[in-house]
């Protein structure tokens, strides 16, 4: 059965750093995981999104077919889940 992964999941598992990066860059004394800090993360991914070459765009929505029908690579899994329970 395939899975219904939005586009924007895969994009910030990868840009993960980059988005970081940026909310750091507007609240530098916030707390990851913070309300404030989550609501920031989603901008600054969605201003990453924004500015992404087709290119690299293209490459994200392969992967996403890719994780849809077969799911993630278990690297990929184990960083989630230490992500999740950080």
């Amino acid at each position: 059965m395939e899975r219904k992964l939005p586009l924007r999941q895969v994009i910030g598992h990868f840009l993960s750093d980059q988005v970081g990066d940026r909310v750091h860059e507007w609240l530098p004394d916030e707390a990851p995981g913070s309300r404030t800090y989550f609501s920031h993360w989603q901008k600054a991914l969605t201003e990453l999104i924004a500015k992404l070459p087709t290119a690299e765009l293209e490459k994200y929505k392969e992967i996403r077919t890719v994780w849809q029908q077969n799911g993630p690579s278990p690297e990929v899994q184990q960083r989630c889940v230490n992500c999740h329970h950080n």
